[in-house]
This record gives C-alpha cells, sequence and structure tokens, in this order.
C-alpha cells in the first residue's frame, strides 16, 4: 500500500511539476491556453477576465471546458470573456458587442442561459467547489513535444582552462596579428630597458665613475672602451647595447669621425666647460632619441592592441550568432532566453572590451618582469638568494587563487542566466503578475536569484583581498631583503649608482609579481567568458544546414507535394509525431488539415521545413528531396503563417517587405486583399511603427499582417497553421475567400481548427495519432456519416448552438 501510494504521490508531482519551457515552448498553443485557465482558477477569486481562451481549441476540448470550467468549476464567479465562441454566448447573462471602439449592450435573458442541457450538470456541479478533487475528462494524443518539456539545466565546465578555448581566441585575433601584437610588446620593454641602461650610463659619466667619451672617439671605439665596460658593470647588457648600435648612430651626429660634432668637439678640445656642455647635448639627445622610440612603439602597441581585440570581438559575435541561428529548433525548448541573453550581453561585453584590457596588462607585466629580473640580477647577482626562494611561494599562491576564481567566475556567470530569464519573463508578463497579485512573488524570486549572483561576485572579490594581502607581504620582504644586501655588499660594488639601479628595480619587480599574478588569474576568469561563448559556438546544427545540391531555376514551379512513409520525432527519447505518413498534394491544390490537439497537423508543416529531422521516408517538392536543399533556399521558397504570429519591432513596410524588393502599390494591394486596409490606415499607414512582437496590436490584427506578408512573398507554396483563429467569424470567412481568390495559382496546406472554414478547400486531410484517419472532399466527408469529420463537424454545429 506504501508502494502504491509513493508511487501515485511521484505521478502526480511528475505531472503538476512538468515543465512548459520559457513562455511555454513546449506546448501547443491549445496546451497553452488551458494550461493559463489552470492558472487563473488556481487563484480562486470572485472576478474572472478571460481573452480569447477557446480560438485555440478543437470544438470536443472547447466544449469541455465550457461545460466543466466555465460554467462548473467557475459557476459562482463573475466572468467577463472576450470570445468568438457561439456556446459561450448562448450560455452569457449579457452580451457586449464592441465595434469600433464603441460597446452596445443587448440584454439576454435568465432562461437562455440555463437551458435544459445543463440543468442536469448544473445540480452536480453547483455543488463543486475549487478545492474539492476534480478529475476532467483529458483529450488523448497530447503534442508529444511537452512531455519532454523540462528545461536543462545550463551546464559549466570543471578545471582547468581548455587549450581549445585559448586557441578559439588566438584564431580570432589572427595568427598573424597575435604575433605582432606580441612582437611589439617585447619591442617596447626592450626599448624602456635601453632606455633605463642609457639613463644608467649617463648618471655614472656625470659622476666621474665612467669616462666619458673624448672627441675623436667613434661608436666602435666607445664599445671597445673601459667605459663601455663600465656600462656593463651597471646593470646593462651587451646584447641590447649590439643592437642599439646602428639605430644610436644613426640618430646621433657626431660620433663617426666625419660628423659635424667630432669636428666641433676637435675644434673645442681645449675649452672643458663647452665640452661639458656638448656632452650633455650627447648624453640628453641619445636619451630622448630612445624616449622618443619608446612612445612611438607604445603608441603601435595600443593601436595592435585595440586592432586585434576589435577584431576577435567581432569574430567571436558572428560566429555565436550564425551557431545560433543555425542550430537546431530543439535547443531553443530547453534554453531560456535568459540564458542565451547572458551568452549575447555579458560575455561578449567581455570578450569585447574586459578581456583584452587584461591581456594588454599580463602581457606588459610579463615582458616588464622579465626585464626587471635581467637588469637586477645581472646588477646584484645576490638578489637571486631572495628571488629563487620566494618563486615557489608565488606560484602556490597563484596556483591557489587560479583554481578558486576561476570557478568562481564560471559560477558568477551561470548566476546572470536566471536572472536574465526573470527580468524577461517579467516584463513580458507584467499584465498577468499583475492581475494575479503575484508581484510579492516574483519579487522574491528576483531577490533570491540576485543574491545567488552577487554571492559568487562577492566571493570573486574576497579571493582577490586574499591574494593581494599576500603578496604585498611577499613584496616588503623582497624589498626589505634587496635593501640589506645592497648595505652588506657596497662596499664590493664599484660605482653608487648600481645600487639605485637595484633598488629601483627590486621595487618594480614587487609591483610586478603581484601585477602578473593577478593578471594571470582575472585573465583566466575573464577567458571563461569565451569558453561559454564557445560552447554555444559548437551547437548541434540543423543536419545538412548547407544541402548538398542547389534546385532548379525557378523551383518550385509547381507546388507539388510528396509525402513518403514519413516518420518524425522532435527528440530521440520522445515517440513519433508523424507515423508512416503519406500524402500526395497536385499543383495549386488547396487542402486543409485537421484532427484533434496533438493529433500531428503542425508536425506536417515541420516536416516540410525541417524543423525537424525525419527518421524515416522522404519530402519531395517538385521531384526535389527537400532533404538535399540548403535550408534558407527551403524556407525562402515556402509562405508561412505560424499559429504565433510573428511580427518585430519596426515599420509596417519593414515587417511585410523585410527585404524592401516591392512597390507601395504592390504592399497596398496585398493589404487590401486580406482585409487589412482599415487597420494598416488607423496605425498611420506604412510608415507606422510597431512594437516589439506587434505588443500594440490584437491578436487577429497580427494574423491579418502575417496573412499579407504570406501573399507579398508570392511563393508557389503557403503553409498556414491556424491562421484565422484569433478571427471573428465574419472576418474569418472573409478571409477564407481570400485564401481561395488571392492565393489562386498556389499550393495551400491550411491546418484549422474551425472545420467551417474549409469548405473552399480541394481536400480535407484528417489525422489521429500522427496518422492519416482519413481523406477527401469536404462534401465527401460531410456526407459521410461514418466519418470523423463528420462526428467533428456534427460537434462544431452542436457546440455553437449549445447542445451537448
Amino acid at each position: 500500500k506504501k508502494k502504491r501510494e509513493k508511487k501515485k504521490r511521484k505521478e502526480e508531482e511528475g505531472e503538476e511539476g512538468a515543465g512548459g519551457g520559457e513562455q511555454g515552448r513546449t506546448l501547443s498553443g491549445g496546451q497553452r491556453a488551458r494550461v493559463a485557465l489552470a492558472r487563473a482558477i488556481y487563484q480562486n477569486k470572485q472576478i474572472y477576465l478571460l481573452d480569447d481562451i477557446l480560438s485555440a481549441l478543437d470544438a470536443h476540448v472547447a466544449s469541455h471546458i465550457v461545460r466543466h470550467c466555465i460554467f462548473g468549476l467557475l459557476r459562482d464567479k463573475t466572468r467577463i470573456i472576450v470570445t468568438q465562441h457561439p456556446m459561450v454566448l448562448n450560455q452569457a447573462n449579457q452580451i457586449l458587442h464592441v465595434e469600433n471602439g464603441k460597446v452596445s449592450q443587448s440584454d439576454i435573458t435568465s432562461a437562455a442561459s440555463l437551458m435544459s442541457d445543463f440543468e442536469d450538470d448544473g445540480e452536480d456541479l453547483a455543488g463543486t467547489h475549487l478545492n474539492a478533487e476534480y478529475e476532467p475528462q483529458c483529450t488523448k494524443g497530447d503534442d508529444t513535444k511537452s512531455l519532454d518539456s523540462v528545461m536543462a539545466e545550463e551546464t559549466r565546465e570543471f578545471g582547468h582552462l581548455d587549450r581549445k578555448v585559448l586557441g578559439a581566441y588566438w584564431s580570432a585575433t589572427g595568427r598573424s596579428l597575435g604575433f605582432w601584437v606580441v612582437f611589439s610588446v617585447l619591442l617596447m620593454q626592450v626599448s624602456r630597458n635601453l632606455t633605463d641602461a642609457w639613463l644608467a650610463y649617463w648618471v655614472g659619466a656625470s659622476s666621474g665613475g665612467i669616462t666619458p667619451p673624448q672627441p675623436n672617439d667613434t661608436l666602435l671605439e666607445l664599445t671597445n672602451d673601459d667605459t663601455i665596460q663600465n656600462l656593463w658593470s651597471i646593470g646593462s647588457f651587451r646584447s641590447i647595447l649590439s643592437m642599439a648600435q646602428d639605430f644610436l648612430s644613426a640618430l646621433v651626429k657626431g660620433v663617426d669621425h666625419d660628423s659635424e660634432l667630432a669636428e666641433e668637439l676637435q675644434q673645442e678640445a681645449l675649452l672643458p666647460e663647452v665640452n661639458n656642455k656638448t656632452l650633455t647635448m650627447y648624453y640628453l639627445g641619445v636619451y630622448s632619441a630612445l624616449a622618443v622610440g619608446n612612445s612611438l612603439i607604445t603608441l603601435v602597441r595600443a593601436f595592435l592592441f585595440a586592432f586585434a581585440g576589435i577584431r576577435a570581438a567581432k569574430y567571436v559575435h558572428d560566429k555565436l550568432l550564425k551557431s545560433v541561428l543555425y542550430t537546431n529548433f530543439q535547443f531553443f525548448d530547453v534554453a531560456p532566453l535568459g540564458r542565451i541573453l547572458n551568452r549575447f550581453s555579458s560575455d561578449v561585453y567581455t570578450i569585447d572590451d574586459s578581456l583584452p584590457f587584461i591581456a594588454n596588462i599580463l602581457l606588459a607585466q610579463f615582458f616588464g618582469l622579465l626585464g626587471a629580473l635581467f637588469i637586477s640580477l645581472y646588477a646584484m647577482p645576490w638578489l637571486g638568494l631572495l628571488v629563487i626562494p620566494l618563486c615557489p611561494i608565488y606560484l602556490s599562491l597563484q596556483n591557489q587563487y587560479r583554481f578558486a576564481s576561476r570557478d568562481i567566475k564560471r559560477l558568477a556567470s551561470n548566476a546572470l542566466s536566471p536572472l536574465y530569464a526573470h527580468f524577461t519573463e517579467t516584463l513580458q508578463g507584467m499584465g498577468t503578475i499583475r492581475a494575479m497579485r503575484g508581484e510579492a512573488r516574483f519579487r522574491r524570486d528576483f531577490s533570491f536569484k540576485l543574491e545567488e549572483s552577487i554571492k559568487a561576485q562577492l566571493s570573486a572579490s574576497a579571493a582577490q583581498q586574499w591574494l593581494g594581502l599576500r603578496l604585498q607581504l611577499l613584496g616588503a620582504v623582497l624589498v626589505g631583503g634587496a635593501g640589506l644586501l645592497a648595505a652588506i655588499t657596497s662596499a664590493h660594488l664599484t660605482s653608487p649608482e648600481m645600487v639605485g639601479l637595484t633598488i629601483s628595480y627590486a621595487l618594480s619587480i614587487t609591483g610586478l609579481l603581484s601585477g602578473l599574478l593577478n593578471a594571470v588569474s582575472e585573465t583566466e576568469q575573464e577567458f571563461v567568458a569565451v569558453e561559454r561563448v564557445q560552447q554555444y559556438c559548437e551547437l548541434e546544427k540543423e543536419p545538412n544546414a548547407d544541402g548538398s545540391a542547389d534546385p532548379p531555376f525557378g523551383w518550385p514551379y509547381q507546388g507539388v507535394v510528396q509525402f513518403e512513409n514519413v516518420f518524425l520525432r522532435y527528440r530521440e527519447h520522445l515517440a513519433c509525431a508523424l507515423k508512416g505518413f503519406t500524402l500526395h498534394i497536385t499543383s495549386c491544390e488547396r487542402v486543409g488539415v485537421v484532427g484533434r490537439t496533438g493529433a500531428g497537423k503542425s508536425s506536417v508543416l515541420a516536416s516540410m521545413l525541417r524543423v525537424a529531422p525525419l527518421d524515416q521516408g522522404s519530402v519531395t517538392i517538385d521531384n526535389v528531396n527537400i532533404a538535399t536543399l540548403p535550408l534558407d533556399v527551403l524556407r525562402s521558397r515556402v509562405a508561412v503563417v505560424s499559429q504565433d504570429a510573428f511580427l518585430f519591432n519596426g515599420t509596417i513596410r519593414e515587417n511585410l517587405d523585410p527585404r524592401g524588393l516591392h512597390l507601395d502599390s504592390e504592399i497596398w494591394e496585398a493589404i487590401t486583399c486580406c482585409l487589412a486596409s482599415p487597420l494598416v490606415q488607423a496605425l498611420g499607414g506604412l510608415n507606422a511603427k510597431l512594437d516589439p512582437s506587434g505588443s500594440n496590436l490584437s491578436a487577429g490584427q497580427k494574423q491579418l499582417l502575417c496573412l499579407t506578408r504570406a501573399l507579398l512573398k508570392k511563393s508557389k507554396i503557403v503553409l498556414i497553421d491556424e491562421g484565422t483563429a484569433n478571427l471573428d467569424y465574419e472576418s474569418e470567412s472573409a478571409i477564407q475567400m481570400v485564401l481561395k481568390n488571392a492565393f489562386r495559382g498556389r499550393t495551400v496546406i491550411l491546418i484549422a481548427h474551425r472545420l467551417n472554414g474549409l469548405q473552399n478547400t480541394d481536400r480535407i486531410v484528417v489525422m489521429r495519432d500522427g496518422e492519416i484517419s482519413e481523406q477527401g472532399t469536404p462534401r465527401e466527408l460531410a456526407a459521410n456519416e461514418e466519418s470523423a469529420f463528420h462526428s467533428m463537424l456534427l460537434e462544431q454545429q452542436n457546440t455553437a448552438f449549445g447542445q451537448q
């Protein structure tokens, strides 16, 4: 008994706890409407506002909801319902007819709202309360996509960064450009150290510790002179001065026998004061030349870094965008919008701004440390007694900090995704949240998600403070040790300038070591953004997205569609949505597809657009297997009006003609054909702005514009999925005439729940559990009392008159 109770609890939790995806993406339109209605009923309020909740439901499900929900569970509530459904209108106590923003009121007698069909049920339903057990009859054949609707958790890497992440960024900058960036940093450091070496030589010469150059000395002679040997002793290095020999000789005139300065020095050899002044100008000229050279190299290095950073960010962004656009549709069922936005906003911003900045610091600190260590150790070899023991300590601190900070950064990046998703959901559902008085709950959820994000950021700051304190202590040890060694060995030094140079570089080594360790750790943290973007750059693409063959010129030219034994499933572990579906559609034929919710109607269109791969079978259009075509070619040659009307932020003209291929006269002709002319004129013409997702329009108005766009596309094949579900019956009848006349000469596949709108089709296909139950002309199926279509039609007609 306990096992049975436990199993029952798990089943109940599984049914109620099943996720529907962000914005219910994994649910069909009818399923979303029913979930929203159930959510409203859970609130147990006295007044219910229901906005066209029955338009996406078939007659059987709509009748069930009207009887057992609207006039059952909500029997004792005040219900204000926006609808076109006749059964609801027949049972309403009062009808308000709205036309052009004006309301005309007509009262319905209470007898009409208490029809005999509901009198018997009324006694049973009158005692029904929201807290009582209620087990409504569920329809069979729910959409298989909703069975796997739990959102996948965001994954993160662990441990060291993969080398391919570093390689990906190196490739994004360009290998040759990356080499020149590194070389420019190296050259900048060499020029800086050379400048310091020349300054030390100048100080030594001025103090008398080094023999200044004589008037008849050349640069080659100077390099063999004891003066230069003294220069070696104060910390310069032969290789740098040898490399700079030609550079200095070109910049400093007068070093050669034939130079003007040599002649002046020879002429003024007997004038010591003038000679000293000339020597000062000589030293100053060389120092200025080196300083200017260092500045120019630094400027070039800054330009190269900026250019490389911009190039890498653009490359990564474009690659990420292409990967997301071309990934399979199932990815969007399990990935919340906030998670995707996190990649495109926070991570791409890091790659564009923070990563180049910290990488620049890393290279500068690294080469600066190398130069400082080389000069300091050459000038004071005993300093190695301090540097060598401190290196393992520094490396140990670095490893401890790197491991922690890297994973903290990953946690912080992951913690931002739920925050972005919550922002998006809250903004999009603000009306529903306020109606449900759910502000407190959403504030609580926001505070929790924000706290999780702040925890990670606080941990990152604490780790930085931990490292900084220890680096400062080690730096103090290094500087103090350098000063102590200088004091001990000062008696053995030939010149005091060496002591100053060593102490100066010891001070810089402390800062450089600290900066280098921080830069290494922070660079690794910033590379987490590259790692996360790289995850999305490697998303599974739609099968054969580039195709293996191009279609013939003018394809499709007839519009003949052939489904041959098609098996389709949305994910591997789900049941097939289409099972052995075989159908032949002739040129310019209008075919209506009907069936219960989840029967597989939308999957027929999905197979034509390759939204999901086929397990078996093929779909051909004009004798061309669509599996061999590039996806952009296939989808650009077919006009689609989806169940969820899609409009983007922009003008009406941009929404109807995104590529700007049509004249205004052609656009207005299509608008007139689709009965959208009053709407467009009321909005202000073709240049009127639409809000994002067309939020300033009703569902019916958005469907009219989408139909207009499909008509304007002039495709040979038109797919319409519940394109008139949100229209009133008068507008729907008019649109059906538009489909008959305006789309004449085109192959039309129409999915509809309202069966009356299919009377102008050439053939009707009835779906059941992913298979064709029956097919035939509307007249044949309606006349056959044993057909499923006849039963559905009779059921809808009875529902329209409020009968059982």
